[in-house]
């Protein structure tokens, strides 16, 4: 053990050489893994995955919540296998195929980035997506652990919601403990959805105080005058009526919420001009559709393999300053200090790692559907693959705006859909499954024990 923390110390020391911002986020990332494989269960880092898309705005400078607990969380696991006798779910390896594919084409596009320091960007940013997917997918071990994760999101989402109502009453776009007022309108409808699910699985009668958090939900997506927020929140909203309604008045119920949407649509349009259809119009979609335009120009000079990973960020102000044709409606686009992202993921993919990159993110996300529909473990068919079929809609519907190559709910998406294919535990010798001491332990409340 002292060799290894000796070691840990001169690795530090040397990355601080480098950057002391990214030293210090290891030093606080290599101590919450400390933390978790000492005194916590392994499921407890799920829970706490789940709730960081709630929470991103809270960061120290480069020192943010979802760098260090994704981090952590990933070397919580490293630690725990390599010093104690836990071992991760046992999963098909063609599953993780998509996903590394995915990465090693990311990876390999620094042969021909554009510009060194966007493409180390965007591997910092994928290794934040990669750990999210790895702890997830090598964590959860059944359908019961997903719905107590579902139970901590629904109870954390309401709870931001608190701040978010607090900052709508001063005027602003809500973010609650957000930094971005779309991703906080997403993190929401998908809470939205959760709390659909635990009401599927626990009965109406036991979920009675958690149905009073659903006006709340949606409180919160309309707080943050999202439109797409708003948008995909009337698809959940729908989706959920058609799933309760009884068989015999599925047609009276849709009508009716139908009706009860159209009449919010008509209040929240006389009430905010942010919502009224004409304003995107105007705005051009916050300038997306300029973005848009000149971000399509550039895959014709690289459509294979593109600018390399990040490589439309840095340069995209000065393409849309330049671009003859391009009419920047919202000004503020042109004084981004740190560069513009295309704000559509698939359009991303495009322009930065070509045709094969957005090739191999449709298959990975495809993969993930396909997994989560024909899992072959009978407890997790029914509500919860509904769910995740749902999440991944939404999340795919919104990155149609907005772009972030490590997305958590779409990487832990993907990771809930390769833990739902878990292969059986081995057998020993004499054909019973082989459990650790320590996990049957745990299992009573007794931590994992150390080797």
């Amino acid at each position: 053990m002292a060799v290894v923390l000796i070691g840990v110390a001169v690795l530090l020391f040397l990355v601080a050489q480098i950057s002391v911002a990214l030293a210090l986020v290891s030093a606080m990332a290599l101590v919450f893994a400390g933390l978790v494989a000492v005194f916590a269960r392994v499921e407890y880092l799920l829970h706490f995955l789940i709730i960081i898309p709630l929470i991103e705005g809270l960061a120290v400078g480069p020192i943010t919540i979802g760098r260090v607990a994704s981090a952590g969380a990933l070397g919580a696991v490293i630690g725990l296998f390599l010093l104690t006798d836990w071992k991760p779910v046992r999963t098909p390896i063609r599953l993780w195929v998509p996903a590394l594919a995915l990465l090693a084409w990311a990876i390999l596009s620094g042969l021909w980035a554009r510009s060194v320091g966007d493409y180390l960007t965007g591997i910092g940013q994928l290794g934040v997506a990669v750990a999210v997917l790895v702890v997830t997918a090598l964590t959860l071990r059944n359908v019961a652990t997903f719905t107590a994760i579902m139970r901590t999101y629904v109870v954390v989402a309401a709870l931001v919601c608190i701040p978010a109502t607090l900052q709508a009453l001063a005027g602003q776009r809500a973010v609650g403990l957000h930094e971005n007022p779309n991703q906080f309108a997403r993190a929401l409808v998908l809470a939205l959805l959760a709390l659909a699910y635990l009401v599927r699985v626990r009965g109406l009668a036991r979920s009675r105080w958690l149905v009073l958090l659903g006006p709340v939900l949606a409180w919160g997506v309309i707080s943050t005058g999202s439109r797409t927020g708003v948008l995909v929140l009337v698809g959940a909203g729908l989706l959920i009526a058609y799933e309760f309604a009884p068989r015999g008045k599925r047609v009276a119920v849709m009508a009716a919420a139908v009706l009860i949407v159209a009449v919010g649509f008509v209040g929240l349009v006389s009430t905010s001009a942010r919502f009224d259809p004409t304003s995107a119009i105007r705005d051009r979609g916050a300038s997306r559709l300029d973005i848009w335009l000149v971000a399509l120009r550039q895959v014709d000079d690289a459509p294979l393999h593109g600018m390399g990973l990040n490589g439309f960020r840095s340069q995209a102000v000065d393409l849309l300053a330049s671009e003859p044709g391009v009419e920047v409606v919202a000004g503020h686009v042109l004084e981004a200090e740190d560069g513009l992202a295309v704000h559509n993921q698939y359009l991303d993919f495009l322009v930065n790692l070509g045709i094969i990159g957005l090739g191999l993110y449709l298959w990975t996300v495809g993969q993930a559907a396909a997994s989560a529909w024909f899992t072959p473990n009978a407890s997790w068919r029914g509500a919860a693959t509904t769910l995740i079929l749902q999440m991944l809609l939404v999340v795919s519907f919104t990155l149609l705006f907005g772009s972030a190559i490590n997305n958590k709910h779409l990487w832990m998406l993907i990771g809930v859909s390769i833990a739902m294919n878990a292969l059986p535990e081995r057998q020993d010798a004499a054909g019973s499954a082989r459990v650790s001491p320590s996990l049957a332990r745990r299992d009573r409340g007794v931590g994992l024990q150390v080797r």
